[in-house]
């Protein structure tokens, strides 16, 4: 992890998830010296486990796979986001949502997964465009499918 734009941030930063790359992130930032608490500059929402995240053919995907994917995911961005802009306060802040490349190029027996993945993107383009002029930014950061799936070779070539 460059730690050397870490270091710039002004304040603290919460780290939402329980993956390998949320606790990555938290201990790089710890590591850097920035206090990973409540009063926000920033939110991380990387909420990825590659134990949740087995590949299931689209084709045999039930209600139940679709909403632990979907509907979950979603609502964890929607509750990170509106929580992190009343914290934020008249500065701004920064949200970054990390997501697997599957949410951009699709990936094979991910579709449930790939569906939540790219509903986070565009929610971070909609954040956005409407919280930009308080002086909040928000940014996609993707991640390749072996950060992120239980199997990464079921998703197909990365070709992103």
């Amino acid at each position: 992890m460059d730690t050397t734009a870490v270091a710039r941030i002004d304040g603290t930063v919460a780290v939402v998830g329980n993956g390998p790359i949320a606790l990555h992130l938290r201990r790089g930032l710890a590591g850097a010296g920035v206090d990973v608490a409540s009063d926000l500059a920033a939110a991380v929402f990387a909420p990825w486990d590659p134990a949740e995240i087995r590949p299931v053919p689209f084709h045999e995907l039930g209600d139940d796979e679709f909403h632990r994917a979907w509907q979950r995911t979603l609502d964890d961005a929607v509750t990170t986001a509106v929580a992190a802009r009343a914290r934020f306060g008249a500065r701004g802040g920064r949200l970054v949502f990390v997501v697997p490349t599957i949410a951009l190029a699709g990936g094979a027996h991910h579709a449930h997964w790939a569906a939540a993945a790219e509903g986070v993107h565009l929610l971070a383009k909609s954040a956005a465009r409407q919280w930009g002029p308080e002086g909040i930014t928000a940014n996609v950061l993707a991640v390749g499918p072996a950060g992120v799936l239980a199997e990464p070779d079921t998703a197909g070539p990365v070709a992103i």
